[in-house]
């Protein structure tokens, strides 16, 4: 088994780092995601905190890592991308049923854009299942 290193952050301005032993950066994940819950040293009064982002390092020569947000974190990563892309697209829309040849032209490139932009805020698929 390969010995990761873990840093998670969470919502409230705190993080936590320690290690877990597992044989891939994904499983390292699945598993630094039930153990951050008993690592977080802080007292909170009770409440919970969502760990949404983790970072994943191999302590070997392997390089291997993984940087995970959760779905929603890498959505409001994106926001701002997201809606200038949109704004975008609406403009040459707009102008293209206005019979503008030169926006028509434009918006393959717009398209591109915003399916670069969109899959920045997809969750990501990993070897051997979600994460």
């Amino acid at each position: 088994m390969t010995r990761y290193n873990v840093t998670a952050w969470c919502d409230f301005p705190h993080y936590a780092t320690f290690e877990v032993e597992a044989p891939s950066p994904a499983a390292a994940l699945r598993k630094a995601r039930k153990q951050v819950l008993q690592e977080y040293p802080e007292p909170n009064d009770g409440h919970t905190f969502e760990w949404n982002e983790f970072q994943i390092d191999s302590d070997s020569d392997s390089g291997k890592s993984l940087t995970y947000f959760d779905p929603l974190k890498r959505v409001k990563m994106a926001a701002q991308d997201l809606l200038s892309a949109l704004e975008r697209t609406s403009f040459l829309l707009r102008r293209i049923h206005e019979g503008d040849h030169h926006a028509l032209a434009n918006a393959l490139d717009a398209a591109a854009d915003a399916d670069a932009i969109i899959a920045k805020a997809k969750p990501r698929k990993a070897k051997g299942g979600a994460i």
